[in-house]
């Protein structure tokens, strides 16, 4: 019954994600991420509905859709966007930050591809795909960290500032 239940939740988030246009965001890589991160959860809502209908694809496929790919973009998309917003900077990524967005899901791709494409690979398939992640992250503390520690640039004191 699951998975029927996560193919229909697939389908219905696809029509859902069609309907928010996401195409035309393509070229803002602060918006893409969050759209991948979402492509991701439907991904991963699919895969849960092959496992046992499709050999190749296990529980552990599906786990990583959600966890490498949602998680990881999510979560990167949305430190990035919020760290500059607090810190008083418009939301636009640099190109170490798209950088890192491409490397976030390159390594979801990976990390779900390789076992089922070619398992002769898995374990550098493995190895690459926690690089990669890791590398992700990595560009967002070199660049977050000077921002995060300095005033914000507008000289606010964020919300403690203003009134209610």
């Amino acid at each position: 019954m699951a998975g029927p239940a996560a193919i229909l939740a697939a389908a219905v988030n696809i029509v859902r994600m069609w309907h928010w246009r996401f195409l035309a965001t393509l070229r803002i890589p602060m918006l893409w991420i969050l759209y991948a991160g979402y492509a991701w959860i439907i991904v991963a809502l699919v895969l849960k509905g092959l496992v046992g209908v499709v050999p190749w694809i296990t529980p552990s496929t599906a786990v990583h859709a959600l966890t490498v790919g949602a998680i990881g973009s999510l979560t990167l998309g949305m430190m990035s966007r919020v760290a500059l917003a607090h810190t008083g900077r418009t939301i636009v990524a640099t190109s170490s930050i798209t950088i890192a967005f491409v490397l976030i899901n390159a390594s979801a791709i990976l990390r779900i591809m390789v076992p089922i494409a070619i398992p002769v690979f898995y374990w550098s398939g493995l190895v690459v795909s926690g690089l990669l992640w890791a590398v992700a992250f990595a560009l967002f503390v070199i660049y977050y960290t000077p921002i995060l520690i300095q005033p914000r640039i507008d000289g606010s004191r964020a919300n403690i500032d203003r009134q209610n």
